[in-house]
């Protein structure tokens, strides 16, 4: 008796001979099974992204559903399972670096830049900008395909908006200083911007959570060079060689004082300090309220209309010096990760996905339409990585920008044990809980800062902060290493 196998064979030729149309129905597509967020799914399901792929690759994608939360917990719980039981990639999960560092300390992923020759866009991206190489790897390997886009929005994110209307009918010039624009705040005060004759408006409109802890630092870069963006936990900076953490600068404690200033004079939302992006917005949305708003993106937060009314507040100065944080380059890794136990064929399946995805038929499917139609609308095959910011940054923010990269730190990646030690420590989250605390109490006035700040410096050194300095000194010193 002939076996299963060699009758479905004979079947499938007999078919052949009797006439191709029929033999479609058993083309065979394998399947490559992504576990990934359910709003990813849904994105890359209403768009078409993941038959179009599957197409391209001549495989079937899969979807593992791990939920919206808690999904770095399923990886972990993935390691216990048999390899049989993975999945061949972890799609957009947003994991941080160091949890990618503790996968990693664990031989749980793949270094997927160990054979290059099988990624050929991926080694095409590494050698147009080998500078991006060091912000790819992780301990000297590369386990994520990089996200390279880049929207107007994240290369210059500390910025300011003011209200066009409200300044002419005060009479003032487009402040250019921190005492300026405090005086403007102090004139939007009294205006009745909005002429309802209701004291219904804000002065200066700010989020603290949820993302937008960066836009603050446009208030605190006149005074010191410093990516204060807690959700990122960036507070460090480079100069001459030596890394160093710019809130503990005595010029940070002058940004303080003048954010101080500000809250105690009525001129910010109550809330600055707790309330989310999502959050002014909602409070944005209710008519014109505010004469200054801190915001990456402008017109997602009011819409095409009423963003038409605020015009760019160029970065302010104080004492000759003025800055800006620049994110130009900006790599997002995390988004495509690869478990080392399952079978070659697997792995080889996976890496052609994400490599695809680097790709000009993967980067118009997989990129996010709405920053391209917001800044510049993609031209032909022009990667998202591409894309031209308009003349509002030209202007405004590139010239102020390029003068501050070099305090900038680089992107930098720590060995895995290194990652690993700071997450078992909870370094960062303990160094942004101390930095969070005494920055709300300084403003708000619940702590002083000329009685406190000693306090203030020994909180973030006993949370771990010197610990990350030197971890991230290492790293620094041997990045040109890792380039070559």
């Amino acid at each position: 008796m002939r076996k299963p196998s060699l009758r479905v064979a004979a079947l499938v030729l007999a078919l052949l001979l009797a006439g191709g149309t029929v033999l479609t129905l058993f083309v065979f597509r394998p399947t490559l099974k992504v576990a990934a967020r359910t709003e990813i799914i849904a994105l890359w399901s209403g768009r078409g992204v993941d038959k179009a792929l599957g197409r391209e690759l001549g495989v079937r994608i899969k979807w593992m559903d791990y939920g919206a939360q808690e999904v770095y917990q399923r990886v972990l719980e993935d390691l216990d399972k048999p390899a049989g039981k993975l999945p061949d990639v972890y799609l957009g999960l947003g994991l941080e670096s160091r949890q990618i560092g503790a996968l990693a300390a664990q031989n749980a992923l793949l270094d997927i830049g160990a054979d290059p020759e099988r990624t050929p866009n991926l080694l095409r991206a590494m050698n147009s900008d080998t500078s991006r190489i060091p912000e790819m790897k992780l301990g000297g390997r590369m386990y994520s395909f990089p996200a390279l886009r880049e929207s107007l929005a994240s290369v210059y994110p500390q910025k300011a908006w003011i209200n066009i209307g409200w300044l002419e009918k005060a009479g003032l010039p487009v402040p250019s200083t921190p005492e300026r624009l405090h005086a403007a705040l102090l004139a939007f005060k009294a205006l009745d911007g909005n002429g309802n004759g209701i004291a219904d408006e804000t002065p200066l409109g700010a989020a603290y959570a949820g993302g937008g802890q960066s836009t603050l630092g446009f208030l605190i870069a006149p005074f010191v060079t410093t990516d204060y963006d807690l959700s990122r936990g960036n507070y460090l900076n480079v100069e001459n060689g030596r890394v160093y953490a710019g809130v503990t600068e005595p010029a940070f404690k002058e940004a303080l004082a003048y954010l101080r200033g500000l809250y105690a004079d009525g001129l910010t939302d109550k809330a600055v300090f707790t309330q989310s992006t999502g959050a002014l917005k909602e409070s944005a949305g209710g008519g014109e309220k505010y004469g200054v708003i801190l915001a990456q993106d402008i017109l997602a937060l009011l819409g095409d209309e009423r963003a038409a009314g605020y015009a760019p507040l160029p970065p302010l100065i104080y004492n000759g010096h003025s800055a800006t944080l620049v994110r130009r380059g900006q790599v997002k890794t995390g988004g495509f990760l690869i478990p080392a136990r399952i079978a070659p064929r697997r792995q080889k399946r996976a890496l052609a996905l994400g490599d695809a995805m680097l790709g000009p038929e993967g980067t118009r499917l997989v990129c996010f339409e709405g920053a391209a139609a917001v800044y510049s609308a993609l031209r032909g095959e022009v990667p998202c990585w591409e894309i031209e910011p308009d003349e509002i940054t030209r202007t405004w923010y590139a010239p102020v920008g390029e003068q501050c990269i070099g305090n900038a730190l680089p992107p930098l990646s720590l060995p895995p044990e290194r990652t690993a030690e700071l997450s078992a420590d909870g370094v960062y989250g303990k160094v942004t809980d101390a930095l969070v605390s005494y920055t709300r109490a300084f403003v708000t006035g619940e702590k002083s800062l000329e009685t406190q700040w000693d306090a203030y410096l020994a909180a973030l050194d006993a949370a771990g902060l010197q610990k990350m300095i030197s971890y991230t000194q290492e790293a620094y010193d041997r990045r040109d290493e890792e380039v070559k």
